[in-house]
């Protein structure tokens, strides 16, 4: 038993030495180039403007370009940082927890509707207009120098549907958000948008019970299983107990991802 407990012990310490040389061997700092720090822009692009079967406008816009590959914090100075501290300067957020901002300017334009007279409890005549999203009231004075009163109650939808699509076939995905909302009157003048790629766990630890069988003889080993992976490299530890010859077998092995879906 306590040569079985030593085997692991040792076991262990070996993956984990694997996995530290293969961690800082590999690591290096991720750097933005220059083709891609150009790219990063606030504005987004608007690529069309159509009609729903409702009769209502979505506006789409292309937010590829808006993508920064890692956090606020190291992209510094590869945005436009008053735009970010204007919608945070008021929370408390940390750019550092960021990963997406987005800023819609919209025109909400109603000319010609029509308003109908209404008499309130206190006999004044009040004018008001309502639709679906919008009420509005305006009340007169009864003394000429002064300028009457009104109230408004606004209701509105602002719709995002965020989707990828190719341009042909085999190229690559492309990040398009639709932005519509129920207000007829309303106009999509732009969107600044900024997003941050969420950066993968790129180390990882994983302790798992593990069964063998081996064809040749028979005979099958079950024990104990870890694996400690950098990026695209695995390094394995197993200390497994085969009952046809009663030993227990360590295993150290190394693998690399090849391809995945």
């Amino acid at each position: 038993m306590k040569t079985s407990i030593f085997n692991a012990v040792c076991l262990f310490i070996a993956a984990c030495s694997i996995g530290w040389v293969i961690y800082v061997s590999t690591h290096k700092p991720v750097a933005i180039d220059n083709s891609i720090r150009n790219q990063v822009v606030t504005e987004a692009k608007i690529i069309s403007k159509r009609i729903d079967k409702n009769g209502l406008e979505h506006t789409i816009i292309e937010e590829t370009n808006n993508i920064l590959p890692r956090n606020l914090v190291a992209s510094e100075g590869q945005y436009d940082n008053s735009f970010v501290d204007s919608l945070i300067s008021q929370t408390d957020i940390q750019k550092k927890e960021i990963t997406s901002l987005m800023k819609v300017n919209q025109t909400i334009t109603g000319k010609n509707l029509q308003a109908k007279a209404v008499i309130d409890s206190l006999n004044r005549k009040t004018f008001e207009y309502t639709d679906s999203n919008l009420y509005l009231s305006y009340t007169p004075t009864p003394d000429s120098t002064k300028a009457g009163v009104f109230n408004y109650r606004y209701n509105q939808n602002l719709n995002f549907i965020q989707y990828t699509r190719k341009k042909w076939i085999l190229g690559a995905d492309r990040n398009y958000i639709d932005i519509s909302t129920d207000e007829p009157y309303s106009t999509i003048n732009g969107v600044r948008k900024i997003s941050v790629l969420t950066k993968p766990n790129d180390f990882g630890i994983k302790l798992s019970s593990k069964l063998v069988w081996l064809p040749q003889s028979g005979n099958i080993g079950i024990g104990g299983q870890i694996r400690i992976r950098y990026k695209r490299v695995t390094a394995t530890g197993s200390n497994l107990y085969f009952p046809a010859v009663q030993k227990w077998v360590p295993v150290v092995g190394a693998e690399f991802d090849l391809l995945s879906y």
